[in-house]
């Protein structure tokens, strides 16, 4: 009976720690994540924004712009729908009923990224972060048409693409431990996402994939 206990506990923990990374590494945060770390590893990357209140300003502005209003934004779909705020309806846990949250995301996020490219003193790298984020998000609202993409390892795939970019390209950059320790992150997150039964092998792996690509695909048509 101790022995079932226990394990009933750790299930209990594991899975505790599987939703906690899975909201930490939300992928509507990332792009915020993205300017921290280049704000404290290649702060050239971000110029001109890159003295100590430029940083602070775009941490800002880029979390209101990328995930306070868009998730907003997911909350005003849900309530019109009828349906009642929780955590697993903004886990939209089936494709179907992504499809049409992330078509709103990803529209929102292309004006953004309009927005963003005609507004001064914000680079081509904060464009490439938008830009290959709203690209990211249109392909899962068409892939998950037919098929449920882990949008969670979009983002976390995507990330690694922007950070291994920018160290090819901004001559102060020194991400390299920041890339090793978001590797061990990608892995824990998708490991997560398995471990809660939300997506399969396959859909985590090519989610990944995806992301990277874009990511890669934005850096030799931006920054190349």
């Amino acid at each position: 009976m101790t022995r079932i206990s226990a394990l009933r506990t750790l299930i209990k923990i594991n899975r505790t720690l599987a939703q906690g990374i899975t909201i930490i590494l939300h992928p509507l945060l990332l792009p915020t994540y993205i300017i921290l770390l280049l704000g404290g590893f290649s702060p050239l990357s971000l110029s001109p924004m890159n003295t100590g209140k430029g940083i602070q300003f775009l941490v800002g502005l880029i979390f209101t712009a990328t995930f306070f209003l868009p998730f907003l934004l997911l909350v005003l779909y849900s309530l019109l729908r009828g349906k009642k705020l929780s955590m697993q309806t903004l886990a939209m846990p089936s494709n179907q009923e992504r499809v049409l949250p992330f078509i709103l995301v990803g529209f929102y996020y292309t004006v953004l990224t309009y927005f963003i490219k005609i507004t001064p003193h914000l680079n081509e790298t904060v464009f490439l972060i938008v830009s290959c984020s709203s690209f990211a998000i249109l392909s899962i609202a068409l892939v998950s048409s037919l098929w449920k993409i882990s949008a969670h390892a979009v983002g976390i795939g995507g990330m690694l693409g922007i950070l291994i970019a920018v160290q090819q390209t901004a001559p102060d950059a020194i991400l390299f431990y920041p890339i090793i320790g978001l590797f061990l992150l990608a892995g824990g997150l998708l490991s997560a996402r398995l471990y809660l039964n939300a997506h399969s092998p396959s859909q985590v792996t090519a989610g990944f994939l995806l992301g990277a690509l874009i990511s890669l695909t934005g850096y030799f048509l931006y920054l190349g």
